[in-house]
């Protein structure tokens, strides 16, 4: 981990170029947490990672974060983090504490690039992106077993302009603007593509499409819900995060459950130009399944099985 720190802040000072940080492939590097901290000096960095990074195996080892994360980019623009080496959360004991860390966080980082990595056995989330604008991810290959909680893939909240293909996620679980998800599979995972909005919220999440989606055995492929609780007994609210300008393209599979699609608005405000187009869902077992929805507004094209509740 200092090895790390003490690389960063070299390549963090250096002005101009493009200043290059490599996980050399062929080692492994155990780590209890590292912050990549900014603003750094040069418009853009380089973090390559070719080896293999390892997390904690055991909760109590694994105290030592930071912003709740093990690997944390933090006011650093213009960083492109690759390769083809791979990052090991170690969750399983994780897992039978219900307690967990998320693997790689961005926080406040603009024009990021995240590709090419092989992401396992996060503790809870995978990646998570909070303020980060203009940002590219694309071709990870995320894993978890299906009975891992909370291991949601890709988290972007309070972020604009963020364009997510060619990804795998194959786990648990899977406000913002101007996002694009296209080309990508979910494979056995709880939820494929999701919205998700607390009630009483405030706010917007808009012109987020969903494209070329291939889901398989996942058990509720399609789902924007404004009515998240984690605690199973939240009070309906009247106030609610605004959800307009979401579409839903070209998504074919099958589900692990009785479950298609699940668009849940709220009550009292509407989600508001809705397209769900060219979406095909069969039963992985051959059963009859449903699909639910609850005050949208927006137009549904070729959809199987059929949703009657637009307006």
């Amino acid at each position: 981990m200092w090895a790390f720190m003490k690389a960063w802040s070299a390549i963090c000072g250096t002005a101009g170029g493009n200043p290059t940080l490599v996980i050399p492939s062929g080692k492994k590097f155990f780590i209890t947490a590292v912050s990549f901290r900014g603003p750094c000096k040069s418009p853009s960095i380089h973090v390559q990672i070719q080896g293999t990074i390892i997390g904690p195996s055991e909760p109590q080892k694994g105290r030592a974060y930071y912003m709740g994360s093990w690997i944390v980019f933090s006011r650093v623009d213009g960083v492109t983090v690759d390769g083809n080496g791979v990052i090991d959360g170690q969750g399983t004991n994780w897992w039978k504490c219900f307690v967990g860390r998320k693997v790689l966080k961005f926080d406040y980082s603009n024009n990021l690039q995240l590709s090419g990595l092989k992401l396992l056995n996060a503790p809870m989330k995978f990646i998570s992106l909070s303020k980060c604008h203009n940002s590219v991810i694309s071709n990870l290959d995320i894993s978890a077993p299906g009975d891992s909680p909370n291991t949601d893939g890709i988290d972007i909240t309070n972020s604009n302009n963020v364009t997510v293909s060619n990804c795998n996620i194959a786990t648990e679980y899977d406000t913002m603007e101007q996002v694009h998800v296209k080309d990508c599979s979910f494979r056995n995972s709880t939820n494929g593509p999701r919205i998700k909005t607390w009630q009483g919220g405030a706010g917007y999440a808009r012109q987020i499409t969903f494209e070329n989606i291939t889901v398989s055995d996942t058990q509720i492929p399609i789902i924007l819900d404004q009515f998240y609780c984690p605690q199973r007994n939240c009070v309906n609210q009247t106030n609610a995060v605004k959800v307009s300008d979401i579409s839903f393209i070209n998504i074919h599979g099958t589900t692990s459950s009785e479950k298609a699609m699940t668009i849940l608005c709220s009550d009292t405000s509407a989600c508001t130009n809705v397209k769900l187009e060219h979406i095909k869902i069969t039963s992985a077992s051959g059963k009859p399944i449903v699909s639910q929805c609850n005050n949208v507004k927006g137009t549904f094209t070729d959809i199987i099985p059929k949703l009657d509740c637009v307006a």
